[in-house]
């Protein structure tokens, strides 16, 4: 019924197909019957980054070890019309949030010659 294209610039597009575009109310029965596509945008508005790491590294004699811990996390979120497209399809939603968070741990041991 819909497909999402997501652009580098963060905005999202949702390509509707002729049916979705009429069950979603952003075309009418005539313009389904004529085929009409429609493309709807999402574009967010409230952002968040942070970012956090840390690096440890310790020698004996001729052998290191090395630890990295880093994680990062992301928030976003665009304004829907409740009224017709995703917000309509998802119970009159206001908002869409997406978040995301990804942790990596990674150790190392070494030989100094």
């Amino acid at each position: 019924m819909a497909l999402p294209v997501l652009g580098s610039s963060g905005e999202s597009k949702v390509e509707w197909t002729p049916l979705g575009s009429m069950l979603s109310a952003r075309t009418t029965k005539l313009q389904y019957a004529a085929g009409t596509t429609s493309t709807e945008k999402l574009s967010p508005e409230g952002k968040a980054f942070s970012s956090y790491f840390l690096n440890f590294g310790y020698s004996i004699d001729a052998y290191e070890v090395l630890l990295n811990y880093r994680s990062v996390s992301t928030t976003t979120s665009a304004p829907l019309d409740k009224t017709k497209g995703v917000g309509a399809l998802l119970g009159g939603k206001t908002e869409l949030e997406s978040s995301s968070t990804t942790t990596s741990i990674s150790l190392g041991v070494g030989y100094r010659f």
